[in-house]
């Protein structure tokens, strides 16, 4: 009898399910899309402290209210349920899939899926519409579990508020994360930075690099095809990292490193330590044909902005090079200057800092990181970019994270600990 029931239900008529459901997201998605498209795909606006706050302030009051009052409504009761949790996360996680498969960059997608907010979907209309429906439904199931409140749905309730919060406060934070970098040298200190539009931001603070240092792994020998130009490949080995004494086979050749000097520079066809700017890495080299036991040897190098690329011609068809180098570390010591100083006047410095490759510097809710230099000087670079970024959101989110953990960790310890019991009883 209840399945010819679920058989002749009539659609929108209460209670809602599935279908209803699929329908108000796919419409919201829609609307979404079409809203993109007819305002030329210029999406949404990101809000700012404190709009940011208030809404997401109201947003939680609104929910807490409607569920305080409508709680028995049959619309709350929908929004509550399974079929509306299950469309709400089809439908955003569909969402959040096309993301994934779109470049998110107006300039590298066509004009048509611009206008349709797929080059920028986090900040488009279908995205906040959806994410908006999915917030409510999983207010709403929180708040269901939540009060009455009862320790056997303490982990669900941590659970569902941590990705709650979790999505919000990274949504609503957008407007507020700065990302900016700066172009440090040892001339000036800089106080202002920029975006990726190259707008510019006068920072609590200025900057000034010191002193620029990097460290680098020893290049690398390759052989070289001299008709195609390209890097011969032996038995899976295209390169070898040279170090004196060693000797690799490539092809038919032997190759022997003799002498191999970190910085150098030419004196006549040869090469001497050199340690002044503009010092290049170069190796002597012997290389024997096993075929023919004909010997060759001469100085290589890879060269820089001050000593020409050298290369040794083994055959009419193979010349060996030296690869450039790969930098293994690379740091900036600055000066930062967070009190007043004159511009003309930089000498009284706050505090001096290092950053490194994967090691930022914190600093008045700020993260330092070593970004990049100026790569075609290499070693003898006299100019660092540092990024900076601003996160005032980001505690909360971590926040929203440690709510899921901790209800995934409670409900896998109250599981246990109920499995352990049965077991108990059972003996």
């Amino acid at each position: 009898m209840d399945k010819d029931i679920k058989q002749n239900k009539v659609l929108w008529k209460f209670p809602w399910g599935y279908p209803e459901g699929f329908f108000i997201a796919f419409i919201l998605l829609i609307v979404g899309f079409g809203i993109e498209y007819f305002s030329g795909g210029k999406g949404i606006a990101t809000l700012s402290w404190n709009v940011n706050a208030i809404i997401g302030i109201l947003f939680i009051n609104v929910l807490i209210t409607v569920n305080y009052y409508f709680r028995e409504s049959n619309i709350v009761k929908f929004l509550s349920g399974i079929p509306a949790s299950i469309s709400a996360i089809s439908v955003f996680t569909f969402v959040v899939l096309l993301m994934g498969l779109t470049p998110q960059f107006d300039d590298q997608v066509g004009e048509f899926a611009r206008k349709l907010g797929l080059s920028h979907i986090t900040s488009s209309w279908q995205y906040l519409l959806i994410q908006t429906y999915f917030l409510i439904t999983l207010g709403f199931v929180t708040l269901k579990k939540a009060i009455p409140f009862e320790w056997k749905n303490f982990g669900f309730i941590l659970n569902h508020a941590g990705v709650w919060i979790t999505i919000v406060t990274a949504s609503l934070g957008t407007g507020d994360l700065k990302r900016l970098h700066l172009k440090l040298d040892e001339t000036q200190a800089v106080w202002h930075a920029f975006d990726g539009e190259n707008n510019s931001y006068k920072l609590p603070f200025a900057m000034k690099l010191l002193d620029f240092n990097i460290e680098e792994y020893n290049p690398k020998i390759a052989l070289v095809d001299n008709y195609l130009g390209s890097i011969v490949v032996d038995d899976r080995v295209s390169a070898f990292t040279i170090e004196k004494g060693i000797t690799q086979k490539l092809l038919d050749f032997e190759i022997s490193i003799e002498e191999y000097l970190p910085l150098s520079a030419t004196l006549g066809q040869e090469f001497r330590i050199f340690t002044e700017k503009g010092a290049a890495p170069s190796s002597f080299i012997k290389v024997k044909n096993i075929v023919s036991n004909d010997t060759i040897s001469g100085w290589i190098s890879c060269g820089n902005f001050a000593i020409k690329r050298r290369s040794l011609k083994i055959s009419d068809k193979y010349s060996l090079y030296m690869l450039s180098p790969v930098a293994k570390k690379y740091s900036s010591e600055i000066a930062l200057y967070y009190h007043e100083f004159s511009e003309t006047d930089t000498t009284n410095i706050s505090d001096t800092i290092l950053i490194e490759v994967n090691k930022p510097f914190k600093f008045g809710g700020w993260k330092m990181y070593q970004q990049s230099y100026d790569e075609y000087l290499g070693r003898w670079a006299e100019t660092s970019v540092i990024e900076i970024v601003r996160d005032p959101w980001l505690p909360l989110v971590y926040f929203g994270i440690f709510l899921m953990i901790a209800g995934a960790i409670y409900i896998f310890w109250t599981g246990q600990k109920i499995s352990l019991k049965e077991d108990k009883n059972e003996s």
